[in-house]
């Protein structure tokens, strides 16, 4: 039997959540797992992180929310995060025009709202399947590199749309933040192009910032472990007062972490299209930036 308890996060839980969605590494896999598939798209297709730890607080915020709704204790679990594509399941598992109707269905339905696509990290839409754009990026320091070119490498005004093609064709760029504010607006009459983004400038989180803050936060741990195992051997009351001083230290500096977080934007939105023909090439591509790079 399964008991499914609505509205199961408050909203400061579940933002907590979403940050755990946004920040931990995922990793390919496939459901059910206990059957190998050679090619993960011949099953279900999905993401997950490793096990969350027992001290982790996605583990901890679950288990006391839980046993607040049904007033049981947890004795032990075995928790992790999951996700799934909507490209994924798109493009590889079912029939294109049958998946278009069914998520109709659900939007009539009422059930979900799927007007502009419900996708994570690097998915891309495009108005002619992608085969005139593409877009991708590199991560270099604090700076995110934006690539886009024709996948023909054929200069835009040598692209042919239709049967014809316009010598005034040039690849336009836009980008965005995770907020909608524009960043860049560019145009190029070259088959490759290179825009260089500088994240502290725009107020888009930095991966150097927060891999930053985990290694202090990390250390602070560590040291904090030793003084415990210090007070459980001499019971020094200068020893407690350490201890006390570096888990208000943790604090702090989880709390700067969040603050940062919450006054930054993680994702960068792409947006390029042949300006003579944008209708049939429009391309667009979302990265978001993490501990682990940009995905």
């Amino acid at each position: 039997m399964i008991n499914v308890i609505d509205n199961f996060y408050p909203n400061a839980h579940l933002g907590i959540m979403a940050l755990k969605f946004l920040n931990l590494p995922f990793q390919a896999t496939w459901q059910s797992n206990q059957q190998y598939f050679h090619d993960r798209m011949k099953a279900y297709p999905c993401w997950e992180t490793f096990y969350l730890e027992k001290e982790d607080t996605g583990q901890k915020v679950f288990k006391e929310l839980f046993k607040r709704e049904t007033n049981i204790d947890i004795l032990h679990m075995i928790t992790f995060l999951r996700k799934i594509k909507l490209s994924e399941l798109k493009k590889q598992i079912l029939d294109e025009n049958l998946f278009n109707n069914y998520v109709e269905n659900l939007k009539n339905d009422g059930i979900v709202n799927q007007e502009k696509g419900n996708e994570q990290n690097g998915n891309d839409t495009s108005g002619n399947d992608g085969n005139v754009l593409e877009i991708s990026s590199t991560l270099n320091d604090d700076e995110l590199e934006i690539v886009v070119k024709t996948r023909s490498n054929k200069k835009p005004s040598e692209i042919v749309i239709d049967g014809e093609s316009n010598s005034e064709n040039k690849i336009k760029v836009i980008i965005k933040d995770g907020k909608g504010k524009k960043l860049k607006d560019e145009d190029f009459s070259e088959a490759e192009n290179s825009i260089k983004l500088d994240l502290n400038d725009n107020n888009i989180i930095s991966k150097n910032t927060l891999v930053g803050y985990d290694e202090e936060i990390k250390e602070e741990k560590e040291e904090l472990e030793d003084l415990v195992n210090e007070f459980i051997s001499n019971k020094n009351n200068d020893t407690k007062k350490e201890i006390n001083k570096t888990k208000k230290s943790i604090k702090d500096k989880e709390k700067s972490k969040k603050e940062y977080i919450n006054k930054n934007v993680s994702k960068v939105k792409v947006i390029t299209f042949l300006t003579k023909n944008k209708k049939k090439t429009k391309t667009e591509k979302t990265f978001t930036i993490t501990e682990n790079g940009v995905e």
